[in-house]
């Protein structure tokens, strides 16, 4: 797993940045990894829904975050597990 992500504000897209407050680029990457960190730490703690949505966040700044929709990917996966542990085998 990933510590955190790369901040690339090119890649960011013009309509999601319109949505959000004016900001200045080195702000919006420190909020991006801001929730980006708080959703691991949600994940970690298995508090799912909350992890899905801190990564939903950063979606909303820079939709092309690649490690950030590999992550909501596994909360699903790991959602689908009883008790969330991610030891039980699902057959």
């Amino acid at each position: 797993m990933l510590s955190s992500i790369v901040c690339r504000p090119w890649h960011m897209g013009t309509n999601d940045r319109r949505q959000l407050p004016s900001f200045n680029t080195a702000t919006m990457c420190e909020l991006m990894q801001g929730h980006y960190r708080r959703g691991q730490a949600l994940a970690a703690l298995g508090r799912l829904a909350e992890a899905q949505q801190a990564y939903e966040e950063v979606l909303r700044i820079d939709q092309n975050a690649a490690q950030v929709k590999e992550h909501l990917e596994e909360l699903k996966v790991r959602g689908l597990r009883p008790n969330n542990n991610p030891n039980t085998c699902i057959v």
